[in-house]
């Protein structure tokens, strides 16, 4: 019960009779003495007798509160060689405020406890053994303590590793480093196919081997609170499609195509950590490549543009093998792939998600993944960043201009065709060759022909549309796409006006199209 139920049970048992406060009393939890103005005890119940220890016979009903605490402090209730007349002047000051809480220990138990004023003068005084909470106070004190200990030599320890990590990563990377050069200046002048075949497996390796030391020197600098950021200008555009056609020269997968498709409504230039986004870019990017076996993996970058920031999204989807649900919630830990098997077959050491998850933390931004198995994954972040100044790219104007895009991979398509709707051009897409031959011949019979076509020159007839003379010789130039792993095209050509990589740039693809003017009158509206 509280103090002011006290104080108000006591003050109804003066109004009902002495018997109603002892009954009364005998229900509460804890000591409880009741004395009136002049401290004189009135009623107290068991629980006061068997916890303070005093003679009831000699300190009952009349007995002063004064009387009560001087047996109280001979008996060392109050502590051990202590001044008694100094410790009752002291505690008889105290009893006349209108509520006071104390503390004592008798016989080597703690008995805390207060006292109240009632409305009428007289003093309410519970006590309660708290000798078990006092003991387990102690206890998690000591353990706390022994758990601040613990944890300081954890830290300790694991900056030790982490220093020593970073230190042995360095000293690694430069012989190997050494290794690497080396060994692709032999692979640049070997002729015999054996020992290319040889010095290739040593390349590949050592690039393996570099990218997991470069994971193990970035994560020992996150885990050692040394990972700073930096903040300056740099060209997003840029850094994405360097990182794709960098990424792009390695597929090895002839049916896997690098897509990039940048919201050609965002600017170029920010200010951030060009080091850390092109280092996200490339983990994402290669792990998509690694896991996709045929179909293509899309960078994309999107956002939204607000008060000199634009709040971006950059993901990478991939038509790979997806990762299991029950391992999406644990993919960006360390040491962590989707599944035991993943190591084994792919490689790596299950580092790269995890930094990314850090870098995008520290950039005060958000990462995750949607995945299904069998149909592939992507991989997203959002991070804000503030607008730079810096030099704008060309944007040739097209307007008026008709273009067919002819690819079998539609998400290549789409993002040309934004590119292109984004300068005026007018375009169709087409994914499969008899339609577009169709459909170039009959824009070529008619008023609207079109100015140029781009299409993937490795897609099985395109020959015949690249080269057939059309209706009144109106054959528009075109633009061939091809990829590294499939080679550039060498037989005829002549056909094309130009031949492109994929993954396509931006500059490329528009310097190819940007001296085509409209054959014909742009139509009126």
């Amino acid at each position: 019960m509280t103090k002011g139920q006290v104080e108000q049970t006591v003050a109804g048992g003066r109004d009902s009779g002495i018997a109603d406060v002892d009954y009364l009393l005998s229900h509460f939890p804890g000591a409880v003495s009741v004395y009136d103005a002049d401290l004189k005890l009135i009623a107290a119940n068991e629980q006061h007798w068997e916890l303070t220890e005093i003679p009831r016979a000699d300190f009952g009903p009349g007995a002063t509160y004064e009387d009560i605490v001087r047996y109280i402090a001979k008996r060392g209730g109050y502590g051990e060689d202590v001044d008694v007349e100094a410790t009752v002047a002291e505690r008889m000051l105290a009893v006349r405020q209108d509520h006071w809480k104390f503390e004592r220990v008798q016989r080597g138990r703690h008995i805390a406890g207060y006292t109240a004023t009632t409305p009428s003068g007289g003093v309410i005084c519970c006590q309660q053994d708290v000798t078990e909470e006092k003991e387990t106070e102690q206890r998690l004190i000591a353990l706390t303590k022994e758990l601040g200990s613990a944890r300081d030599l954890a830290e300790a320890a694991n900056k030790a590793k982490s220093e020593f990590l970073a230190m042995m990563s360095h000293e690694i990377r430069t012989p190997l480093n050494g290794i690497i050069g080396m060994s692709e200046l032999l692979s640049a002048r070997a002729t015999d196919s054996t020992q290319k075949t040889h010095l290739d497996v040593i390349l590949k390796s050592g690039h393996a081997l570099l990218a997991i030391i470069n994971d193990v020197l970035d994560l020992s600098r996150i885990e050692a609170g040394r990972l700073d950021l930096q903040a300056r200008p740099f060209n997003l555009r840029a850094e994405v499609e360097e990182v794709a056609t960098l990424l792009g020269s390695r597929i090895e997968k002839s049916d896997v195509d690098l897509v990039v498709r940048y919201n050609p409504s965002l600017p170029d230039w920010y200010v951030g950590d060009a080091t850390r986004i092109r280092q996200l870019l490339v983990n994402l990017v290669g792990n998509a490549l690694k896991f996709t076996h045929e179909g293509h993996v899309l960078l994309d970058v999107d956002g939204a543009v607000e008060n000199g920031r634009t709040s971006l999204t950059v993901s990478v989807r991939d038509t790979g093998i997806g990762i299991p649900e029950e391992h999406q919630n644990a993919i960006f830990e360390r040491f962590e792939q989707a599944g035991s098997g993943s190591t084994r077959r792919y490689g790596g050491a299950g580092l790269g998600l995890a930094i990314c998850r850090h870098l995008v933390e520290a950039m005060q931004g958000k990462i995750d993944v949607e995945s299904e198995v069998g149909k592939g994954s992507r991989f997203w972040f959002s991070v804000r960043l503030n607008h730079a100044e810096g030099e704008a790219e060309a944007t040739p104007d097209l307007t008026g201009t008709r273009a067919l895009l002819l690819d079998d991979i539609a998400a290549n398509c789409d993002a040309m065709a934004e590119l292109l709707r984004h300068c005026g051009a007018e375009v169709d897409v087409i994914d499969n060759v008899p339609e577009a031959t169709a459909l170039a011949m009959f824009a070529a019979a008619s008023e609207r022909p079109y100015d140029f076509i781009i299409l993937d020159c490795h897609l099985p007839g395109v020959e015949a549309l690249a080269s057939g003379a059309w209706v009144r010789g109106r054959r528009p130039p075109v633009v061939a796409l091809s990829t590294a792993a499939a080679g550039k095209p060498v037989d005829g050509m002549d056909r094309y006006a130009a031949c492109l990589l994929k993954p396509l740039r931006r500059s490329a693809l528009l310097t190819a199209v940007g001296g085509v003017r409209p054959r014909t009158p742009a139509r009126v509206a």
